[in-house]
Order: structure tokens, then C-alpha cells, then sequence
């Protein structure tokens, strides 16, 4: 099953704008060298236009669930998390949800809200 997990950002911390444009290079190349070993199925570098929100970049990365577990518990990716955490504002690291995974979650959430009504809304 093809799993996924999020890196956003919002901007360099001021003061470490080249290390933190270092850190999201640093961060592509090494996913790079996971998805030419197998160890990923892709990933995309995202960098959004000026909106007045705080998240202004990402990586979407998908695998294998096995396969991404693996990675973000090797050393390398924690030494990068670090690097990340230090060097980047509003950083952090999520698990995603795509395909069935959405739906069955969404009618998790959705039968949450109705359920004091005995109702269930998505199965």
C-alpha cells in the first residue's frame, strides 16, 4: 500500500537563510538517493507563491509504508530533521493520507461529528 508523510516549512530563520536553503537542498539530494535505492516511489518539492499563510514549501513523499518507516527513523533523516528543525521556521514532519485512505478517514471524522445523533454518515 502506497503511504505518504509531509515536510513543510514556512521560511529560513532569519539569520540562517543559506543554511536553511541548504538544509531543503540537502534534504531533496538525500531523497534522491532513497528513490534511485527503491526506498521511495517519488517525491515533490514544492514552493508556493506569496500568500500570507505560514507554510510557504513542502515535500510530498510516497513509498511503501515499510519502506518510508524505515527511512524516517534512519539516522541520516533524523540528523536532517535536526537540521531542518534549527535551520527553518514552523518546520515539521506529518504522515499523509491519499486514495481509499482519504475517504475511509474523512468518514471517520465525519461520523465522529454525528454520532451523539446515532447516525452514521460515511462507511
Amino acid at each position: 500500500m502506497i503511504r505518504s508523510f509531509f515536510f513543510g516549512y514556512d521560511r529560513p530563520t532569519p539569520g540562517r537563510e543559506l543554511a536553511g536553503m541548504e538544509t531543503i537542498a540537502n534534504v531533496t539530494t538525500f531523497l534522491e538517493k532513497q528513490k534511485a535505492a527503491g526506498n521511495i516511489n517519488s517525491f515533490d518539492l514544492v514552493s508556493l507563491t506569496p500568500h500570507g499563510g505560514d507554510l510557504n514549501g513542502f515535500i510530498l513523499v510516497r513509498g511503501e509504508q515499510s519502506k518510508l518507516d524505515a527511512l524516517r527513523s534512519s539516522d541520516e533523516f533524523v540528523d536532517l530533521l535536526y537540521h531542518a528543525h534549527l535551520h527553518l521556521q514552523k518546520f515539521g514532519v506529518a504522515d499523509g493520507l491519499t486514495g481509499e485512505r482519504v475517504k475511509r478517514q474523512m468518514g471517520r471524522a465525519a461520523n465522529l461529528f454525528v454520532r451523539n445523533n446515532g447516525m452514521d454518515v460515511i462507511k
